[in-house]
């Protein structure tokens, strides 16, 4: 195998100094060919191993059983027409936030990704609850009105 690398070698390298009639009979000996071969193999080989592992990794991300924590909030107690109802559902999906997020720790990266956690949290609550009172108390905002005609 020695002497199959240094002919592809002096194929690579030393191409521009050795004239046509010999790089034509390195390109076409059957070993400088076998190995090439065998190389190009061994490059797709490996790219195709890659790619099995990468779609086996994102398998969860298609799957039915989701491994991200939740926790069930109940509202069916509250009125979510009345700013009190809907700060009491706020503060409870905020409650839920904090426990399916886990502490912050003491570490600044750690308090980063679990503000991120609570926000994202909370935010997606609110936007199931899909209430104009909840939104407004989410956001700071009054909330929408819409004008309904009655004939």
């Amino acid at each position: 195998m020695n002497t199959v690398t240094s002919k592809i070698s002096d194929l690579i390298h030393e191409s521009e100094a050795r004239p046509a009639s010999k790089i034509s009979s390195l390109v076409h000996d059957p070993e400088v060919r076998s190995a090439a071969l065998f190389w190009t193999m061994s490059v797709l080989g490996t790219a195709l191993l890659a790619l099995i592992v990468c779609l086996l990794g994102i398998t969860p991300a298609w799957s039915n059983t989701p491994d991200v924590p939740s926790v069930t909030v109940r509202y069916a107690d509250l009125d979510l027409s009345t700013s009190a109802g809907a700060n009491a559902l706020h503060q409870r999906i905020q409650a839920a936030a904090k426990q399916v997020c886990s502490s912050p720790g003491a570490d600044p990266i750690e308090q980063i990704g679990w503000r991120s956690c609570y926000r994202k949290a909370v935010d997606d609550a609110v936007r199931k609850v899909n209430s104009p009172m909840l939104i407004a108390v989410h956001t700071g905002k009054p909330p929408a009105m819409t004008a309904m005609v009655v004939k």
